[in-house]
């Protein structure tokens, strides 16, 4: 399980770094998707385009995570 809940600017970065070793079924949460709505909205679109091999929802917690699951 990976929460990322840092600088909101480098989600995508770091998830790209940790992906390879990131086996199926493993869950990445991103913290607040609805307070930096903005910042996040490249990071949220990755996680939720099915090419990218996961699958993701959006959940109203708090301000906001998105919740994805390696495929």
């Amino acid at each position: 399980m990976i929460l990322l809940d840092g600088e909101k600017s480098l989600y995508l970065h770091i998830l790209e770094i940790l992906i390879p070793h990131l086996r199926s079924g493993a869950v990445v949460l991103g913290d607040d998707t609805k307070q930096f709505k903005k910042t996040l909205a490249p990071y949220v679109a990755y996680m939720q385009n099915p090419k990218n091999g996961f699958q993701s929802i959006s959940l109203s917690l708090g301000e906001g995570v998105e919740y994805s699951v390696r495929l």
